[in-house]
């Protein structure tokens, strides 16, 4: 074999992971370094870091690694590929890959992105692998092969998620498509030949947000409560009702996070929202103004706008606060977030796009759900169009 057809290259992909690309007569292998580097301080001319001799080192070991493996099969007569090598320097054959194994390498990687991945969605690939590790026990296998995973495991792995571990429909389909996209990238690096997911289906069901109407809201602000736990745990539904916060950033909440600006305007700055790694900046109205100053000692004691509770706690008090104001809907403190959304704001004519922006959405798409499940929304636009239309 002609050694010119034997070339090398490293290079960082779209999440600055470091790969090795092998090609042997035009057709190509990679290998992961498992290294992550910085655009900027990556030279794609030299294929070099730069101000980092140790990391350079280490790429280069690689390379002459894979360069001698090369060697060899060309001394041994063997008909070399650029799989086949990247086969040898992994020191076993990709094709016996296992699925568990696999997505634990994938779960690594991405941990070390922490500004392009989330860590809820760490901890969802990590709640699918022990749901995998589950069901593979479930059908008498220990792990299975990466390449042997067919649609007919994937449907069963759906049927289990569903049946089994009793998840909704949607929560499933979010699971099937993380994996599936585990799945996708393999097929890039080429470690499995076939897309086990070509052919599925994903079915999901369309979720009606429950949200509290102005009557009902009501109810909760004016219920008289002498338990000092459930008065608390409605004061911080109150807080997410008229501010849309999330349970986890309003119990959060410091007194530095709240600050009043020159023209009398009270505004709650997040510098990192929990789910979403973003910042948030929102201006306070007066009716959350209002729910914090009942806390105003508790705050100067602990530097915490409001008290602490678990969210098991704060859902199982929600269910005896709507019992107490005559309230038949399920009551959770998510639901304080919707109807912030509907009630509070949509159904009060503020524009979804001043919406979106209180609630943190990335897209517009997020916040349009809510627009859907307010027919007084719906009905004010349209007296609005109407009239301009005269």
């Amino acid at each position: 074999m002609d050694k010119l057809s034997f070339t090398t290259k490293f290079y960082a992909d779209d999440n600055n992971i470091i790969y090795l690309r092998i090609t042997v007569n035009r057709k190509k292998a990679e290998i992961s370094t498992k290294r992550t580097i910085n655009p900027k301080k990556w030279d794609a001319n030299s294929q070099k870091a730069k101000g980092d001799p140790e990391l350079n080192s280490y790429l280069l070991h690689i390379q002459n690694e894979v360069t001698k493996i090369h060697s060899k099969l060309i001394s041994d007569g063997k008909e070399v590929t650029a799989k086949l090598i990247k086969d040898i320097y992994l020191g076993k054959d990709e094709k016996s890959v296992t699925l568990i194994s696999y997505l634990n390498d994938h779960i690594r990687e991405i941990a070390q992105l922490t500004t392009q991945y989330k860590p809820t969605t760490i901890k969802r690939y990590e709640t699918i692998q022990r749901h995998l590790e589950e069901f593979l026990a479930i059908i008498h296998k220990e792990d299975i092969k990466l390449n042997n995973v067919d649609l007919k495991i994937i449907s069963q792995f759906d049927h289990f998620l569903k049946t089994k571990k009793k998840i909704s429909t949607n929560t499933a389909a979010k699971y099937l498509t993380l994996l599936k996209g585990v799945f996708l990238k393999a097929l890039r690096h080429e470690t499995i030949t076939r897309n086990p997911f070509a052919n599925f289906v994903f079915k999901t069901t369309e979720v009606t947000k429950e949200f509290l109407t102005k009557d009902e809201l009501e109810k909760i602000e004016t219920l008289k409560l002498e338990n000092t736990s459930i008065n608390n745990v409605r004061d911080t539904f109150l807080l997410s009702a008229f501010t849309g916060l999330r349970f986890s950033d309003a119990y959060q909440l410091k007194i530095s996070d709240l600050k009043k600006e020159n023209d009398g305007q009270y505004w709650i700055t997040i510098k990192k929202v929990i789910k979403t790694g973003k910042p948030l900046r929102i201006p306070v109205l007066q009716k959350a103004l209002n729910v914090i100053e009942k806390h105003k000692k508790y705050a100067e004691v602990t530097g915490r706008l409001m008290p602490i509770i678990s969210n098991q706690k704060t859902n199982a008090y929600l269910k005896i606060l709507a019992d107490m104001a005559g309230i038949e809907k399920k009551l959770t403190h998510h639901c304080a977030r919707h109807t912030f959304a509907t009630t509070v704001t949509l159904s009060n004519k503020v524009p979804i796009e001043v919406v979106s922006n209180l609630l943190g959405h990335s897209n517009l798409k997020s916040t349009q759900i809510y627009a859907k499940i307010t027919d007084q929304y719906l009905k004010s636009m349209t007296h609005l169009l109407n009239k301009k239309l005269k």
